[in-house]
């Protein structure tokens, strides 16, 4: 089954595209964003925990290094999720 999600900017009801999103966390960070790769994977790591259902705390205990907890804090502050299962 696969598991999809989106991201809204926290009060607002219009999903942001994940390239705005990373652009987002790189000019947070102070580094240039990748033409290719997402900063740090966090699509890979922190979108999948969110597609299936996971927190900001859980993905905390479960995800190691300083770049990857200041990537979910940052997210959590900017950003509300809706997470769902599809075929």
């Amino acid at each position: 089954m696969a598991a999809y999600f989106q991201l809204f900017p926290i009060g607002s009801t219009e999903a942001v595209t994940f390239a705005a999103v990373d652009e987002a966390i790189c000019a947070h960070l102070g580094v240039e964003p990748d033409p290719v790769h997402y900063r740090a994977g966090w699509y890979d790591s922190i979108g999948f925990a969110l597609a299936v259902g996971r927190d900001w705390t859980w993905m905390r205990e479960h995800f190691i290094g300083d770049e990857i907890h200041r990537i979910i804090d940052f997210m959590e502050a900017n950003y509300t999720a809706d997470c769902w299962m599809g075929r």
